[in-house]
């Protein structure tokens, strides 16, 4: 098997296990549309469950990886294996040490954390009873999520990347599970907390068992010393602001958004999932494949393969993301009505979500590029210019969304993520290509996607005319809508370009 066809295999791969991952996931957002809609209590569950996921991009898919995976690559070209086991098990032991005591303080003070967290609820808002009564819980899936990311990146450093894109469909079966088994919605927040924790648990021992059965995996030890840490800690100081821009711009739009009528919250994540599906099949498995490819070539100098891997996944950024980004722009209302409309979740309530989806769309395949131009500069341990493209994305984030929040309600914050997301990633671009000193992608690939785009929106704004909001219709007409857009446009682009990968 040629080195390209290696490559597709490991990016189909991955992609595959997160598509049924995000599946998954869409069957458990409806099973919550269904059971608690955009209510005051599934805020309240928002706001506790955001909070360790916030730190868990942080510590585990954030910095933490970003800068270990790179430098454990390093370690074991040029190291013997017994340092490379040391630096693993001691990164390991670091990573759980800080992430479970920011779970016990979290434990011990959930008030405090749901007031910085979201500042905008008023003192007798029984969003912030419930957000407290839940942190206790949640809190502790941050260790067990960050373990679990920590494996699956020492899986993806050895070319082993299906298990960990297949990991969160555990957790979405357990949470549809005890979903359909709870007798009332106040029990049902409560059981949804302890099911999270649970699926977390069983996802660490499927990960950590199947890097033992490897290559012997790691064990966390309280000797926190290796020389390669001091790199590491350089890189995560420099980068830990600058690739949780992100998750800083959701914290404050997160306390900007609590100021808003209850359900905005709701409207807001269930909008974010719909765009998760590509952000994740696309962007974060192409991040997750070209990182440890990309250090590799780094690390042996080879820049033609370089320059292969860039252009390959740019190239799968804007054919996919493209297309993505369009279909969920116009087909918004639909896919929220089909997806989510019923039980609790109402009409309006559909409205509200598709608007917020419009403005997310807006910007999703420049988060895409985020992820990838992140991942480079990671390789090439150039951090400072993801830390200034993060300033700026944070600044434009807040700016646009308090001076829109008043005109565009939720929508301000969709607009916001989708501007600072395109101006980062021009950013990152510019700055990374005086950095890498080769070309980072094929502008030619922009003239080859007019034809297809031109296609694909005739296609749709076709189907648009002949749209129904009927239950079975709406199933059979965004299945068949999907179905043939995609169809169309892969046919044109293929007919209309020569692919040069």
């Amino acid at each position: 098997m040629n080195e390209y066809k290696k490559w597709l295999m490991y990016l189909a791969s991955l992609s595959f296990a997160t598509m049924i991952s995000r599946i998954l996931g869409f069957i458990r957002e409806l099973v919550f549309a269904m059971m608690f809609g955009a209510s005051a209590l599934f805020d309240g569950y928002i706001t506790a469950s955001r909070i360790p996921s916030m730190l868990r991009r942080l510590f585990a898919e954030g910095a933490l990886t970003q800068a270990f995976v790179p430098v454990m690559i390093q370690v074991r070209e040029k190291q013997p294996a017994a340092s490379l086991r040391q630096f693993q098990n001691a990164m390991l032991g670091i990573l759980l040490a800080v992430t479970l005591l920011i779970a016990v303080l979290f434990a011990m003070f959930p008030k405090v954390a749901i007031s910085i967290y979201a500042f905008g609820f008023a003192e007798d808002d029984p969003r912030i009873e419930i957000a407290a009564g839940l942190l206790p819980i949640l809190a502790f899936f941050l260790p067990l999520i960050s373990a679990i990311s920590f494996y699956a990146a020492l899986l993806n450093s050895h070319r082993h990347f299906f298990l960990g894109g297949l990991l969160p469909a555990i957790g979405n079966i357990v949470l549809i599970a005890a979903s359909l088994q709870v007798s009332s919605v106040d029990a049902g927040i409560v059981t949804l907390s302890w099911a999270l924790i649970v699926g977390a648990v069983i996802q660490l021992v499927l990960v950590s068992f199947q890097a033992w059965r490897l290559f012997g995996g790691a064990w966390p030890t309280l000797r926190f010393y290796h020389p390669a840490l001091r790199q590491v800690f350089k890189m995560l100081l420099v980068g830990i602001f600058a690739l949780s821009a992100v998750q800083v711009s959701l914290f404050i739009d997160g306390n900007l958004a609590s100021y808003l009528p209850a359900g905005s919250l709701s409207w807001l994540y269930y909008a974010e999932r719909l765009i998760y599906l590509p952000l994740g099949t696309v962007g974060v498995s192409l991040a997750s494949v070209s990182l440890p490819l990309l250090s590799e070539a780094i690390a042996r100098k080879d820049n033609g393969e370089i320059q292969k891997q860039l252009h390959r996944s740019v190239h799968m950024v804007f054919l996919l993301g493209t297309p993505a980004a369009i279909g969920l722009f116009f087909l918004a209302e639909p896919i929220v009505s089909v997806l989510f409309e019923r039980g609790a979740f109402t009409k309006y309530d559909v409205a509200m979500s598709a608007y917020a989806l419009r403005y997310f769309a807006l910007g999703l395949p420049f988060m895409m590029m985020i992820k990838l131009w992140v991942s480079v500069a990671y390789s090439y341990g150039k951090v400072k210019a993801t830390v200034w493209a993060a300033f700026i994305s944070i600044a434009v984030n807040v700016v646009i969304v308090v001076i829109t929040m008043p005109y565009l309600a939720h929508g301000s914050i969709g607009l916001a993520v989708s501007l600072s997301a395109f101006l980062q990633s021009v950013y990152l671009y510019a700055a990374l290509k005086k950095t890498v000193g080769i070309p980072l992608l094929d502008l030619k690939l922009f003239l080859n996607l007019i034809a297809p785009v031109s296609i694909l929106l005739l296609t749709l704004w076709c189907c648009l005319m002949v749209y129904h909001n009927n239950v079975f219709l709406a199933w059979v007409w965004l299945t068949g809508t999907i179905f043939v857009s995609i169809t169309l446009y892969f046919i044109t682009y293929f007919y209309s370009a020569q692919a040069r990968y």
